[in-house]
């Protein structure tokens, strides 16, 4: 049996529908989709991206199956934004893998908080 191999990548314009899929399914299970989430998960680019964070997905078995970003506050203050794994794919820590890239990236650019 082949072990399962979890891989954390970075955002590219061919996943821009993944962090939409994983944060709709993630909010319409738990809370509800709200303006600001429909404006910022459709354009992850224009109001992530653009703006100086940065998105980061999980895939597992070379399926995207969860994400995060980090938004940019100022620059040396970034925050933790949309944080999602696919319901198939929780047990596996993968929530756990994202938060830890997220704090070895913001260490390796010298960010404040």
């Amino acid at each position: 049996m082949i072990p399962n191999k979890i891989e954390i990548i970075p955002y590219s314009k061919d996943l821009k529908e993944a962090i939409k899929i994983l944060n709709y399914g993630w909010l319409e299970k738990y809370f509800r989709v709200e303006q600001s989430d429909i404006q910022s998960l459709s354009n992850p680019k224009e109001d992530i991206i653009d703006k100086g964070g940065f998105i980061f997905y999980a895939k597992l078995n070379d399926e995207i199956v969860g994400t995060v970003s980090l938004l940019k506050k100022t620059e040396t203050i970034f925050e933790l934004g949309k944080m999602a794994v696919a319901e198939k794919a929780q047990g596996h820590k993968i929530g756990t893998l994202l938060l830890e890239h997220c704090l070895d990236f913001v260490e390796q650019k010298h960010v404040k908080t």
